[in-house]
């Protein structure tokens, strides 16, 4: 199987500069048949967010069909409270 990206989304806010530090804060949800990952970015010094992105992504086979999320995938997902 492989995690493939189906779509991708950002949404900038404010502008980041070279060698600001930066955190990405990561949720993981799912909607069948898909798995999602919602990035928040925020600088470190201000606090403030700086962007947010959004990347569905898709478990294909060899053959490149979609195929249904493991049992054993979707208690990870599901056991995933908060941020990454």
């Amino acid at each position: 199987m492989l995690l493939v990206v189906t779509e991708v989304s950002i949404k900038y806010a404010r502008e980041a500069k070279l060698f600001d530090e930066l955190v990405i804060k990561t949720e993981i949800k799912r909607e069948n048949p898909y798995i999602l990952f919602l990035h928040k970015i925020y600088n470190t010094k201000t606090n403030l967010k700086i962007s947010q992105a959004k990347v569905k992504t898709l478990l294909i086979d060899a053959n490149k069909t979609p195929v249904d999320i493991p049992e054993e995938l979707l208690k990870k997902i599901d056991s995933v409270k908060g941020n990454i």
